[in-house]
C-alpha cells in the first residue's frame, strides 16, 4: 500500500482525471456539465485520499510513480459505512462546485444510466472471499510500456496463491479484451433500452 504526500495525491488524481474523462461512464455522467474536468479531479482527490489511508481499499503505485496506479481491496476489508461516507463527501463537493443548473443536469444524467450501474453484480458469481479491482489508471505517455502488466501482475499472483477470485466492472468495451488477456472472463453484461452505456462484469478465477 502506498504512503502518499499531498503532492503525490494531487498528481495521482490528475492521472485519474486524464484517464477517465473520456471513459463512457463519465461521459454519460458529465454530459452537459460545464466544468467536468474540475469536478472529476475533485472527486478523484476524495477517492485517492480514502484509498491512501484505508485498509479496505489499497492504493498501489508503479515504482512510486503517481502516473500509474491501481486501487483494489479484499472483501474481508469491506466497510460499507466508509463507502457511504465517501458518497456523502462526494455529494457535498458536487453541491459546492456546480451551479444549480449543472446539478439538475447531473441528476438527470445519473437517472438515465442508473439501470446499468450495479456494484453488487458479483454476488452471483463468487463467494464471500474475493478481491475487487476498482481502478487502474496509466498516464497516456506510459501506455504501451508494460506499465499495466507490471501493476496488475502482483495482484494476480497474490490472489492465485490465496485461491480467491478477482472481480471488476468496466463501462468501456475496449477494456474487455485487455482484461481477457490476463484471464478475466466476461460473465455478465448489463444494458438498458434507453441508454447506450453498458456495464461489463468480469471475473478472474484462481489459476491452478
Amino acid at each position: 500500500m502506498a504512503t502518499c504526500s499531498p503532492d503525490h495525491i494531487w498528481n495521482i488524481a490528475h492521472t485519474m482525471t486524464d484517464s477517465f474523462l473520456e471513459d463512457p461512464l463519465f461521459e454519460n455522467i458529465f454530459q452537459g456539465i460545464q466544468n467536468k474536468a474540475q469536478l472529476l479531479h475533485i472527486t478523484s482527490l476524495l477517492q485517492i485520499k480514502q484509498a491512501a489511508n484505508s485498509e479496505r481499499m489499497q492504493l498501489h503505485l508503479l515504482d512510486g510513480n503517481p502516473r500509474a496506479f491501481l486501487i483494489g481491496g479484499y472483501s474481508k476489508h469491506q466497510s460499507y459505512w466508509k463507502q457511504a461516507l465517501l458518497m456523502l463527501k462526494t455529494y457535498m463537493v458536487v453541491f459546492s462546485t456546480l451551479s444549480w443548473a449543472d446539478i439538475r443536469t447531473l441528476w438527470a444524467n445519473n437517472q438515465s444510466i442508473r439501470d446499468v450501474l450495479n456494484l453488487g453484480w458479483y454476488q452471483e458469481f463468487v463467494g464471500e472471499n474475493y478481491y475487487h479491482l476498482k481502478i487502474i489508471a496509466i498516464d497516456k505517455h506510459l501506455r504501451g510500456t508494460g506499465a499495466f502488466r507490471k501493476l496488475i501482475t502482483p495482484v494476480l499472483i497474490n490472489c492465485d496463491l490465496q485461491q480467491i477470485p478477482i472481480v471488476l466492472e468496466t463501462h468501456n468495451e475496449q477494456n474487455v479484451a485487455i482484461y481477457a488477456h490476463f484471464d478475466f472472463e466476461l460473465v455478465h453484461t448489463i444494458s438498458a433500452p434507453h441508454t447506450n452505456l453498458k456495464q461489463y462484469c468480469m471475473v478472474r478465477y484462481p489459476q491452478v
